[in-house]
């Protein structure tokens, strides 16, 4: 199978998680998040917990990959020359839609699910017109072009299962807070619009209609 020479896939990895790293600590410094617990006490134990144990092998796939590739090939798949520039384009286009996101959610952006009850505002415009949570819907799509980039399926699995984590167990407790805060314009609002795959209800319905699904 043709591939990517190493030292290629590496950079175009490497580029990636640069990318991503001064993405989040931009605007982690712009909207003054920096000195807020990764884990708070509303959010619990358990989803900290999760992710520690799912980052560890995701910090060491990463260090594989970026520096010590050849002495961990079992962690490697080879990959498409094709499909890794298709998967790294698709990790350009997604950090463009993290800073798209960003900076429409402003200073309603933290890092911790009290976020939720301090927000003086409802978003629902631009990104989150689609979905009720982007964020978390483009950090999964990244790790999974992370994968295709590098060929590296610990790292690529370790990632989306953080992320998966979140969506399971962060957003529910979150968007119960919006609730509690924004009441009836949040409950309008997620009746509307999907969590995380834009234009689901939408399909859904025209299969309805169409007959493909029964209710």
């Amino acid at each position: 199978m043709v591939t990517i020479p190493g030292p290629v896939h590496r950079v175009l990895f490497i580029l990636l998680f640069c990318g991503l790293s001064a993405i989040r600590l931009f605007f982690k410094v712009r909207y003054h998040a920096m000195n807020l617990k990764p884990v708070s006490r509303t959010e619990g134990i358990a989803p900290g917990v999760v992710r520690i144990v799912l980052g560890l092998p995701l910090l060491f796939a990463t260090m594989v990959t970026c520096f010590f590739p050849d002495l961990f090939t079992w962690m490697h798949v080879q990959v498409p020359a094709a499909l890794s520039i298709a998967s790294f384009v698709m990790g350009l286009l997604i950090l463009t839609g993290l800073v798209y996101v960003h900076l429409y959610l402003g200073d309603s952006f933290k890092t911790t699910i009290e976020a939720a009850d301090q927000q003086t505002r409802l978003v629902t415009t631009g990104p989150y017109r689609y979905v009720r949570h982007p964020m978390y819907a483009l950090y999964f799509a990244l790790f999974l072009s992370a994968f295709g980039v590098s060929g590296n399926w610990i790292a690529g699995l370790s990632g989306t299962l953080i992320i998966a984590s979140l969506m399971i167990l962060r957003v529910p407790k979150e968007e119960r807070l919006l609730i509690d805060h924004h009441g009836k314009a949040y409950g309008d609002y997620a009746a509307a619009t999907p969590r995380f795959l834009p234009f689901v209800r939408e399909i859904r319905q025209r299969m309805y209609r169409n007959g493909s699904l029964r209710r």
